[in-house]
């Protein structure tokens, strides 16, 4: 989490500057010394970076390194092949990874169907990166790039509908958005 936050907050930085090192680099270090100040001043609770160590001290034993995560993205992907309409196994309950878990729990059709639908929307993304210094694309590249990642790493599918339904909503948004800016661009 903390990886992904990290990585989101330079990504939206590097847009709002228009790639300017100068400015990139300025913001970069303001918000490094705001998040060391309030680190100094205790803001942060010790008891969330405990339980992020001692999650990834579980995850290491389990499985091997990575929490097991790249032994199933393995597994799933031959599993793909063998069992085109899902499957299950008695080693494990998810893939840790969006996709993945859904060709495991419904099969390659819907699998192929959500790809077409995570490519439309890292496309719209990459057309609304075009668009300089809007606070909409900003925030909901902030998100998408948040989202995205985690669900690389967690399985969202079994645990976060909501979360599910709320990435599905930022995608459409982000499709609208950009359909409307092109015909507002046209019609000007």
């Amino acid at each position: 989490g903390l990886v992904i936050f990290i990585i989101c907050t330079i990504l939206v930085i590097a847009y709002k500057t228009k790639m300017q090192f100068s400015k990139f680099l300025l913001i970069v270090g303001v918000v490094s010394i705001i998040v060391w100040l309030l680190s100094s001043l205790d803001f942060f609770q010790e008891e969330i970076f405990n339980a992020y160590m001692d999650r990834n001290d579980d995850l290491d034993k389990s499985m091997g390194e990575n929490g097991g995560r790249l032994y199933r993205w393995r597994h799933a992907l031959g599993m793909m092949i063998t069992h085109p309409i899902g499957w299950s196994t008695p080693e494990y309950e998810y893939v840790h990874n969006f996709w993945l878990d859904v060709d495991m729990y419904a099969g390659l059709i819907p699998f192929v169907f959500l790809i077409i639908s995570t490519s439309f929307a890292i496309k719209n993304q990459l057309a609304l990166l075009k668009l300089k210094d809007n606070s909409f694309v900003a925030i909901s590249f902030g998100i998408h790039i948040c989202m995205f990642m985690t669900s690389f790493v967690e399985p969202i599918l079994q645990g976060y509908a909501t979360y599910v339904y709320f990435m599905f909503l930022i995608w459409g948004m982000q499709s609208q958005y950009l359909m409307t800016y092109k015909r507002l661009d046209t019609n000007e």
